[in-house]
């Protein structure tokens, strides 16, 4: 073992590579500076939840043992979930569990017309940039008002990303 450890450093490039060695002994670098652990952008998950949850419309987001999917149904262990996000995840599956004959009912209908009632407020029916998109979907239950923030400058910076994006319609 010790004469494999030596042989190991040997082959060594730069002070950051490991050199993992497979059963025929012939080593294959990896530096370690190149593997990074990162994060789901938080905001961007939110506001996809938020637009398939305003149309009546849901995805599988979620794999093993709680880990988001990144990759074609399975995960990729080299993102993770901020705590805010598990979180917020949390809450919002348990939102739309209780709410789910209201969310994604039968003979869901969107209603067109939306009045802030005098309010100055850039709003939209689609999902224009820079508005709030106001959503009202109708169900057998009853009717469900989805406003879903897409306003630029509203203290809510991703920092990962660099963009601005507004997010508190996004906590429903």
């Amino acid at each position: 073992m010790e004469g494999d450890d030596r042989n190991c450093r040997a082959h060594a490039r730069r002070p950051h590579d490991l050199l993992l060695g497979p059963g025929d002994q012939t080593y294959t670098p990896v530096n370690i500076d190149c593997i990074t652990s990162r994060e789901f952008n938080s905001y961007s998950i939110k506001l996809a939840d938020a637009a398939f949850a305003a149309n009546g419309a849901h995805h599988l987001e979620l794999g093993d043992y709680g880990r988001m999917l990144d990759n074609e149904f399975f995960v990729n262990s080299g993102r993770s979930m901020s705590m805010d996000l598990q979180a917020w995840i949390k809450n919002y599956y348990n939102i739309s569990t209780a709410y789910e004959n209201l969310l994604y009912g039968d003979n869901l209908t969107r209603q067109v017309e939306i009045s802030t009632g005098g309010v100055s407020l850039p709003t939209s029916t689609d999902g224009a940039a820079n508005t709030i998109w106001a959503n009202t979907m109708t169900s057998d239950v009853g009717t469900a008002l989805h406003l879903i923030n897409l306003r630029i400058g509203d203290r809510c910076v991703d920092v990962v990303g660099g963009s601005s994006l507004g997010t508190r319609g996004l906590t429903r």
